[in-house]
């Protein structure tokens, strides 16, 4: 599944002909600054009431890059991503223009989706929230972000969506969908896991896999993948809650990935699954552990290219095949 990006943007006006980008901000789900980056502006030479909101001055600006010098930057960085905006009417054209998100698989707002799930109307029109308002009554913790800068509107972003994506869990989760709730101590992530499948055919499809690693960085597994929390996230998020409460449940579907042999998947009648590639605690030797040091580095590498359809997260295969190596090594 693509990876989903969080945006923000300000800006010398509101005007989408006259005005210009003053900075640029991108986060992961995780909050982590991927992109936060003050814009030169080409013909504004100052901006006296935007500045009073967000006080970005003419001076802190002189020597940031230009637009166009991060044109290159920021379409590799939203290539192939899902991007998630607040206001899109207002930082789209000013990022249309210079076709910025060109590469995204595609772009979405938020805030219309805040709108829609308040539902609350004005003159007949669903009504606006503004970022601070949706953020806050999402639980959005501000900490010590510097308020009205990119970077604190971006992670502001996150906590809206994962209040709109609480909301959608518990709506499928009342459909009866199937739901995995998974572990990947990679990272030690927990997540809500959507596969698209029946039970008999998620069984059968996590039986068939010749490994499981692969899967560590999850962007791959099939279906709708949910991030309920992180190790080391501030706070228990309400996904976080219903992830807690709902995973520990023995009727559901709960799965774990790690390295191997380490990976697994229990049934509501508690039967334990494993892939094709297992090998159970009495260390029966495997083709791979008889193979040399550089061998199994190939071999560990060959099996992430087969599993990993995103090329972008190949660099982790080599962290993860080491780890495993190590792992064999001492075994």
């Amino acid at each position: 599944m693509p990876r989903t990006l969080f945006l923000a943007t300000k800006t010398t006006g509101q005007s989408s002909k006259t005005d210009e980008l003053l900075e640029i901000a991108v986060c992961d789900e995780f909050r982590h600054p991927l992109l936060n980056s003050l814009i030169q502006p080409i013909h504004k030479t100052e901006w006296p009431h935007a500045q009073a909101i967000h006080g970005i001055s003419p001076t802190d600006v002189e020597d940031a890059p230009t637009l166009e010098e991060l044109r290159g930057p920021i379409r590799e960085l939203v290539a192939d991503c899902h991007v998630v905006l607040y206001n899109e009417g207002g930082d789209s054209p000013l990022l249309g223009e210079h076709r910025l998100l060109n590469g995204a698989l595609w772009v979405e707002c938020a805030m219309i989706l805040w709108a829609e799930y308040k539902s609350e109307h004005r003159d007949g029109r669903l009504k606006w929230h503004k970022l601070v308002t949706a953020a806050e009554e999402a639980g959005h913790v501000w900490g010590k972000d510097v308020a009205q800068r990119a970077l604190t509107d971006a992670r502001a972003i996150v906590s809206v969506w994962d209040q709109l994506e609480f909301v959608d869990i518990k709506k499928r989760l009342a459909s009866g969908e199937l739901c995995v709730y998974l572990t990947v101590d990679w990272g030690r992530r927990e997540c809500f896991w959507f596969p698209d499948m029946t039970g008999a055919e998620l069984e059968e499809w996590w039986q068939s896999r010749r490994s499981l690693e692969a899967y560590c960085w999850y962007r791959d597994l099939p279906g709708d993948l949910i991030l309920s929390t992180y190790h080391g996230a501030e706070g228990a998020s309400c996904k976080a809650r219903l992830y807690n409460e709902m995973g520990k449940r023995k009727k559901n579907y709960r799965a774990h990935l790690d390295l191997e042999p380490n990976c697994w998947l229990n049934t509501p009648d508690n039967k334990m699954i494993y892939h094709k590639g297992w090998y159970d605690d009495a260390r029966v030797p495997s083709p791979l552990e008889q193979l040399s040091t550089e061998e199994k580095l190939a071999e560990f590498l060959e099996d992430a290219r087969a599993e990993t359809t995103d090329p972008r997260y190949l660099p982790y295969a080599l962290q993860v095949a080491e780890r495993a190596l190590k792992r064999l090594s001492s075994g």
